[in-house]
């Protein structure tokens, strides 16, 4: 039997420290954004600049069906899955991840999709298999699409402040299927970011909610990334373009 050590409460904030000096060391080998990763960006800058003069029913599919191929692509690459006969015993058509719904419910399974953008996820995925199968559908402002995309989280609105005014007035004059339009994307490059950054932090291990800091600069680089390309987006769809540098 060991000998009893008693302990102080300078011991434990000591512990504490060092647990959290363990998680951002494994943390910061995580942030950096990955070969594939920068892929997956440039994917996304192709698919935006395609979206944005197209039809409702052609962006909703679309903008899903990305957020579907980023799922696929992240298991061929954290579980190995590469070669005809590898890829078609996991995405074919008897495979265990060949539909949307699996690939989720099982990426949600690894730890890969929160809670919280698992319900996010699944209310994409309703709405691009309704705009699919759904000859009568044409707008996100009908039922049910309507109270799908109304349980999203308006992330249009995060720039709706009085500090940027351009975008104040802008978005107060874009009609309600532009709102949805652009939330519906936001929601869609948030599940990837997130999916992305989640899988990579549990591959290091430190907890995937664990982040080096508060606000943007504590993000992984993918995370980052994700976050000023729906930006770019959301002021491109309500026409703020680019000003030039001042003189």
């Amino acid at each position: 039997m060991s000998e009893k050590v008693e302990h102080n409460e300078q011991d434990i904030k000591t512990a504490r420290e060092l647990v959290i000096e363990i998680f951002q060391d494994r943390f910061q080998r995580a942030r950096k954004k990955a070969e594939f990763e920068e892929e997956f960006m440039r994917d996304a800058e192709d698919v935006r600049d395609f979206l944005i003069d197209r039809d409702t029913r052609t962006f909703c599919i679309i903008s899903v069906s990305f957020v579907e191929d980023i799922l696929k692509r992240t298991f061929e690459h954290y579980w190995n899955i590469q070669g005809k006969e590898k890829r078609d015993g996991f995405f074919g058509s008897n495979g265990p991840l060949n539909t949307f719904s699996q690939r989720s419910l099982v990426a949600a399974g690894c730890g890969w999709i929160s809670k919280e953008s698992a319900a996010e996820t699944a209310l994409l995925r309703k709405i691009r298999n309704e705009f699919a199968h759904n000859h009568r559908i044409h707008s996100l402002d009908q039922e049910p699409v309507r109270s799908w995309i109304s349980a999203i989280p308006a992330r249009e609105e995060a720039w709706n402040q009085s500090q940027m005014s351009n975008y104040v007035h802008a978005l107060s004059a874009a009609s309600q299927e532009t709102r949805y339009r652009m939330r519906l994307y936001c929601a869609s490059m948030y599940v990837v970011g997130s999916t992305l950054a989640r899988s990579k932090l549990i591959k290091e291990e430190p907890p995937p909610e664990f982040r080096y800091e508060k606000g943007y600069d504590g993000l992984t680089d993918i995370e980052q990334a994700c976050i000023d390309h729906t930006i770019k987006h959301c002021f491109r769809t309500i026409g703020i373009t680019r000003s030039s540098p001042k003189e």
